[in-house]
């Protein structure tokens, strides 16, 4: 369920092994990071100039020294990082894409990703797309996927969405995103503050969820509640990591983050600080991928 938490809206957020590795049990040797990333197309001069500025902060945030990183041939970045412990883990996290974005999930599922009761439903291949739609994915090891039985979810699935986000990284301010620990838990979070748009986006949606889903369960006869929460599917990359649900009975008028998100669900510290890396480097302008 999505709701406060120590002043917070909480979101849980279950972050896999596939998206942002977690640091292996025993320590890896420190040595030197060296890779080439390459643009899935080429960026202007502005679009790659921004992606040397993200990539030299995520190579700072990773803690790394003598960090040395510089465009080539208009579609490349070369990257050069000493003091890395984990150098699978921090390839991913340098050429990740970063986007985030949250969907209004029941709201912008299309086609034959939602059934005739407003159900998500999975799919084994991906979907066609138009210019209005766009296809996420779940699965790979996250602990739960809309629409499957089981956790956690091994195999691929697919869902068709229409429309845009009502909230992305844009909405983020970047400079108070951290990494923390849930003192009541002790558990690894990831704390966000939304900007006054995001934070009205965010009511809006959740208010929209509340509604909709008190709706289904007048509807269906008020038996159990829980069956007819609404859900915000958050992305990253276009991937689904968490589906937290709003629950109507609780936030009838939707949920105010004017004090911030909190996300939960971690794997672990080093997830947890994965994920705010990525978040508070900001979105690369375009598609990278490691060279071979």
């Amino acid at each position: 369920m999505m709701g406060p938490r120590m002043g917070r809206a909480a979101l849980l957020l279950a972050c896999t092994a596939a998206l942002l590795l977690p640091a292996a049990g025993s320590p890896a040797r420190v040595g030197s990071l060296d890779l080439v990333l390459h643009a899935s197309r080429t960026p202007t001069g502005a679009q790659l100039a921004r992606s040397v500025t993200i990539v030299n902060q995520r190579a700072q945030l990773l803690g790394g020294s003598g960090i040395d990183v510089t465009s080539r041939g208009g579609n490349e970045i070369v990257v050069h990082v000493d003091g890395i412990s984990d150098p699978k883990r921090a390839k991913t996290l340098l050429a990740s894409r970063g986007l985030l974005q949250l969907y209004d999930l029941e709201a912008a599922l299309a086609g034959r990703s939602i059934d005739a009761h407003g159900f998500p439903v999975a799919a084994r291949r991906p979907p066609r797309t138009t210019r209005a739609t766009a296809v996420l994915r779940c699965g790979g090891g996250t602990f739960v996927c809309p629409g499957v039985v089981g956790s956690p979810v091994k195999r691929w699935f697919y869902y068709l969405v229409k429309g845009r986000p009502p909230i992305t990284g844009a909405d983020l301010i970047r400079g108070q995103t951290r990494a923390d620990t849930d003192p009541s838990t002790g558990e690894p979070v990831v704390l966000l503050r939304l900007d006054n748009r995001g934070q009205l986006a965010f009511r809006r949606v959740t208010a929209a969820e509340a509604q909709r889903g008190k709706k289904l369960w007048l509807r269906g006869g008020r038996l159990d509640a829980t069956t007819h929460f609404q859900h915000i599917a958050i992305a990253i990359d276009r991937r689904i990591v968490s589906t937290p649900s709003v629950d109507f009975t609780q936030y009838p008028n939707g949920i105010d983050a004017a004090n911030g998100i909190q996300i939960t669900g971690l794997h672990g510290s080093p997830d947890a600080k994965g994920l705010a890396l990525l978040l508070k480097s900001g979105t690369l302008p375009v598609r990278f991928t490691i060279e071979r």
